[in-house]
């Protein structure tokens, strides 16, 4: 009978905890909404370029050309020059780099600055990836070859592959 009481108290004791108002430090509206606004878009980037990664890593590995040719932009930068979907339908990846791409680390924002370049035809492209806080650009170093990417109509893609230059 007393464990009874005892398990009686112990139960509503922890009720009475459960349903105190805990109290969190006051913010203003203008803190408040800007903190909210930036926590949303720190959680959409990070859980958008997670699951980009994951997808692009795993076409990687499995060398599927057509597929990472449509979550690219194009024109896309392949060491140096700019080239089209068709040129970049072409690529393969060496042997090195799906072995770096396979143990390789989440991206993160590069300091890279994509500035304007030439196309195969030898024209010139203007980049539309400035990088910056309003345009970052996320990269992953593959011991001397990186691979860009960004954020383009609220999707990510892969942007760039710079061969240590």
């Amino acid at each position: 009978m007393r464990l009874k009481y005892l398990l009686l108290i112990s139960f509503l004791i922890v009720i009475a905890y459960s349903c105190t108002d805990k109290k969190e430090p006051k913010k203003t509206d203008d803190q408040e909404v800007q903190n909210d606004t930036l926590q949303a878009e720190i959680q959409t980037d990070t859980i958008g370029l997670s699951v980009f990664w994951k997808e692009f890593k795993m076409l990687a590995l499995k060398e599927n050309y057509g597929k990472l040719a449509e979550i690219s932009f194009f024109p896309f930068l392949n060491h140096g020059s700019y080239i089209t979907k068709e040129e970049f339908m072409d690529i393969r990846f060496p042997d090195y780099i799906l072995e770096d791409i396979k143990k390789s680390a989440y991206p993160v924002r590069s300091e890279m600055v994509f500035e304007e370049g030439v196309d195969s035809n030898g024209d010139v492209v203007e980049s539309p990836f400035k990088g910056g806080d309003e345009e970052p650009v996320f990269e992953v170093d593959l011991n001397g070859a990186s691979l860009y990417f960004a954020k383009v109509d609220e999707k990510f893609v892969f942007v760039g592959l710079l061969y240590g230059e």
